[in-house]
């Protein structure tokens, strides 16, 4: 008996233990609790509960399908007593494009989407984009940002405060006739540019449909301008492309005049009969350096005239009216192509127009495989045998011009230890005239470098990331698919041996059609961290 009531008696100590424990510990949860927040972030379904600990970092687990992450401060996140949070994430991928709204940009930082140059996204010159983003402004009002984009600024600022709207004060644009809404997206007082052009819709209704509207932009320092760029609209909607986030209308000028000199009435008719030939029409050149012949009218007269060797016009300032222009085509033989734009006072911008010519008797040097440093030390290229009817049905199929859009781009791999092997992919479209073959005389692949890189990383340099599974160090892989006509889409896909040196790297590549000339460079990379 006096055995058994010991033994009771060491039960209820036992128990009295735990419940002291468990008063200190409500006692702890009331005094702390503000400051231990559920630190949590979905990463998939819409909403779910969680529950955090942790001084300012925890972990949540959702219940609706969702599976659990982590994040380190604020954001989407709000937090309750004891612990208790409710989390809210941007909307499930859709075809791989992630939809938000202005003030759910500070949710793309936190889920990885939006990764800034440093540590801290509250302190970075550089964030780039993992995944392609839509961002929904309005009705009719959105911005699409593919995979692989980098937003750069001149000086450190807070990429979580990346905002759009659509109800932008046009105070200043004088003498324009402004059509649709006004939008801006950016980041207040913080000059920023993109690279690769995003793109921006604005709805200005279908009165305006055939309407050729020019794009005006807002700079750093409160002016606006005529961008040079305009859109033809279609179904209603103003598409556009832009390098540099600000504030943007469309519209005309006005017929009111308003800007003095001369009175011209209020032009808002664009150049017309735009032309632009190349060697005064010849078909071929053995040299990169050519004369432009150049025609535009307008009945106020061309005051302007921009030139690109893309469609794109990135880079490209305006110029003043010429008739006649010295030229130089890109490297490497093939057929190139020159556009060409131009505009009156009023700022009204002509339609785009082309002229092309082949380029040949060129180098091929620096689109040519380096051969390995040793024998077997990469995979070798499997041969082909064309027939004499492939050959020339190949020869008169890749008459054109090589240009592609990035699609989609594999993620930033997670931390890699020294010398480790990770998978990496872009998907691409054929944008150009030529078709394209993963076989053959004139492969297409992917190089090394760009020049966006460093002094080290320029193309065709012998990759930090080479491995055995590369055909050469500067060449890790060719399309996918046997053939890729325009408008089809196809993969890079190839492994990226991890350097032996610990560190961050950027891993830079350009496509490339060996033996006639490299494609369109954006800047491609993967950043890796070795560790």
């Amino acid at each position: 008996m006096i055995k058994n009531a010991k033994g009771f008696l060491s039960r209820e100590q036992n128990l009295s233990k735990v419940i002291f424990s468990i008063v200190m510990l409500m006692a702890f949860v009331f005094i702390f609790g503000p400051s231990i927040k559920a630190q949590f972030l979905r990463q998939t379904g819409s909403t779910g509960w969680g529950y955090g600990y942790g001084y300012g970092y925890g972990y949540g687990y959702g219940w609706d399908g969702g599976t659990f992450g982590y994040r380190t401060d604020g954001g989407s996140v709000s937090s309750y007593l004891y612990d208790y949070g409710y989390g809210n994430m941007v909307s499930a991928p859709s075809g791989g494009v992630t939809t938000v709204t202005p003030s759910e940009m500070s949710s793309l930082v936190d889920a990885g989407i939006m990764s800034p140059n440093g540590a801290n996204p509250a302190s970075a010159t550089e964030v780039t984009f993992n995944s392609a983003v839509d961002i929904s402004v309005a009705s009719g009002v959105t911005i699409s940002i593919p995979s692989g984009t980098t937003f750069t600024a001149g000086s450190a600022g807070n990429f979580s405060n990346l905002t759009a709207a659509n109800n932008v004060t046009t105070a200043g644009l004088v003498g324009v006739s402004v059509a649709g809404q006004a939008m801006s997206f950016g980041i207040p007082n913080l000059d920023l540019t993109v690279n690769p052009a995003i793109t921006l819709t604005i709805n200005v209704g279908a009165s305006y449909n055939g309407t050729n509207l020019n794009i005006y932009r807002k700079d750093a320092a409160g002016t606006w301008s005529n961008s040079g760029s305009s859109c033809l609209v279609a179904a209603g909607i103003c598409t556009f492309t832009t390098t540099h986030l600000s504030s943007f209308v469309t519209g005309t000028a006005s017929t009111g005049g308003g800007g003095g000199g001369g009175g011209g009435g209020g032009d808002i008719i664009a150049p017309s009969n735009a032309s632009i030939g190349i060697n005064s029409g010849a078909l071929t050149t053995s040299s990169t350096s050519v004369t432009l012949t150049l025609n535009a009218y307008d009945s106020n007269g061309v005051s302007q005239m921009a030139i690109s060797n893309t469609s794109d016009f990135a880079g490209i300032n305006w110029g003043t009216y010429a008739t006649s222009k010295a030229w130089t085509l890109t490297e490497g033989n093939g057929v190139k192509t020159v556009y060409a734009k131009f505009r009156d006072p009023a700022g009204n911008v002509s339609a785009v127009v082309s002229g092309s010519i082949t380029l040949t008797g060129q180098s091929t040097e620096q689109v040519v495989i380096t051969p390995p440093a040793q024998s077997g030390q990469f995979r070798t290229q499997e041969l082909v045998v064309l027939s004499d009817t492939e050959k020339a049905r190949r020869a008169n199929l890749m008459k054109g011009t090589y240009d592609w859009k990035l699609i989609y781009q594999s993620p930033y791999p997670a931390a890699l230890a020294p010398n480790a092997e990770t998978e990496v992919w872009i998907e691409v479209r054929n944008t150009g005239t030529a078709t394209w073959f993963n076989n053959g005389d004139n492969v297409v692949r992917l190089g090394s470098g760009s020049s966006y890189g460093n002094a080290g990383q320029q193309r065709d340099y012998n990759s930090e990331f080479s491995n055995p599974t590369w055909y050469s160090a500067n060449r890790p892989t060719n399309i996918m698919h046997p053939e890729i006509i325009p408008g089809w889409h196809t993969r890079f896909q190839f492994i990226i041996k991890a350097p032996s040196t610990p560190g961050v790297y950027k891993a830079y590549f350009t496509p490339v059609v060996d033996g006639i000339e490299w494609m369109k460079d954006i800047g491609l990379y993967w950043q890796i961290t070795v560790q």
